[in-house]
């Protein structure tokens, strides 16, 4: 089959090819292998994708699997993927996650580009897994499916779920040319199979320089001395910040047991490391109608703290206006609220606009802050605190949303 896609300088075999599901995997909260992380957002098939209990290999190699690959061979296009392919559309002169991994597995890799168009796996290069929802914090815009302490919360008395991958023994592949592990959760720095994970992975690998490991993290607990040791002999690390808010309006979008000054405690020691591990900083904030009034406080924070290190990307996601998350969505605050927090911006003067990866933040913002709302009234304190299906996390940790001025 001739290759008929040569964007970004690559000649992919079939127009619909992506190299994941030939060398990639990624560990669903429910424990379900798939391609990827957008694979378990609402147009992937979770339902019939194989159990990671039955092993790595198995799912691979599963009919789920074949079918995957199958159709991309074919050039269709697998309805998982709708993500990726409106993506591409929408931005046609920019790359997009599918060219990214594209580059990234074939540029970082001593073995040359994955081109592949037999319906069998190769060697994995891309591992994402969240091993356990073990968390302690239980924010309003996540789910009890990747936090411990919102699934007990919620279910007192009830047995929390392990999710993930839950043993690293299901982890039974060939690891020996791994080069991107990502890990979410949960909080995978309060896991110890994280650690024994990370151990098993350097010791297969052929090259440990050759591997990059990507961490979502709250950044309140700093890593143990077995994690320490590892990152030493790799590539890179990247820590990518999972946090919405600074001081003390940031346990309104995520109570939990924790002190703020936890979190600043391990990012002040993830400062110092960097010195002796190659660490690249990023951030990935959740944008509600609880903090969009803190988005020049959050940029200001993490450019005084970092600004002056290895950046990448920095990310704000607009909380997606589900029913379920309507009574925390910035797009169903009032017009004068949103009058007031633009205004507060326009005066708005910082170095932190020197640094266009943290100010990426901001724009963002700007750009989404002016979109209709679902509710027939905008969102007060009263209506939040009553109507979140989540209200029992505020109520748990003693937050009264005072500090929430809308």
């Amino acid at each position: 089959m001739t290759a008929n896609r040569t964007r970004f300088g690559f000649n992919l075999p079939t127009e619909s090819y992506c190299v994941l599901p030939w060398t990639g995997s990624a560990v669903a909260p429910g424990g379900q292998v798939v391609p990827c992380c957008r694979w378990m957002g609402p147009h992937g098939d979770l339902d019939n994708a194989p159990s990671i209990t039955n092993g790595l290999t198995n799912a691979r190699n599963s009919s789920f699997w074949k079918t995957i690959r199958q159709q991309m061979i074919l050039g269709e296009k697998p309805a998982g993927c709708k993500i990726c392919w409106d993506e591409e559309l929408a931005t046609y002169n920019r790359e997009g996650q599918r060219m990214i991994h594209q580059h990234q597995l074939s540029s970082m890799s001593m073995h040359g580009p994955i081109t592949s168009i037999e319906n069998v796996p190769v060697k994995l290069r891309f591992l994402e897994t969240g091993i356990s929802n073990l968390c302690n914090f239980a924010c309003v815009m996540c789910n009890e499916s990747v936090s411990s302490t919102i699934y007990g919360i919620q279910h007192p008395g009830k047995k929390i779920p392990k999710r993930f991958h839950q043993d690293s023994a299901y982890i039974d592949d060939d690891l020996s040319e791994l080069q991107q592990l990502k890990f979410v959760g949960g909080e995978p720095m309060m896991e110890s199979k994280h650690d024994e994970l990370l151990e098993k992975v350097i010791k297969q690998l052929i090259d440990p320089s050759q591997l990059v490991i990507e961490y979502h993290t709250n950044c309140s607990i700093f890593p143990s001395d077995r994690v320490l040791a590892c990152w030493k002999k790799i590539k890179g690390i990247k820590i990518i910040l999972s946090m919405d808010g600074v001081g003390k309006k940031a346990t309104l979008q995520r109570p939990g047991r924790y002190k703020w000054e936890d979190v600043e405690t391990t990012l002040n020691k993830y400062v110092a490391l960097s010195s002796e591990v190659n660490i690249t900083f990023s951030a990935n904030v959740v944008l509600t109608a609880l903090n969009i009034g803190q988005v020049t406080d959050i940029c200001e924070w993490l450019y005084d703290r970092i600004g002056h290190l290895q950046l990448s990307w920095f990310n704000i996601s607009p909380i997606q206006s589900y029913n379920k998350f309507k009574y925390i969505d910035f797009r169903n605050l009032s017009k004068e609220t949103k009058e007031r927090i633009k205004e507060e911006w326009a005066t708005w003067e910082h170095p932190v606009k020197n640094c266009p990866e943290i100010m990426s933040l901001y724009h963002r913002s700007v750009q989404v802050i002016d979109e209709a709302g679902t509710l027939d009234e905008p969102l007060t304190r009263k209506i939040i605190l009553e109507n979140h299906p989540y209200n029992k996390m505020w109520e748990y940790f003693n937050e009264d949303l005072s500090e929430l001025n809308i």
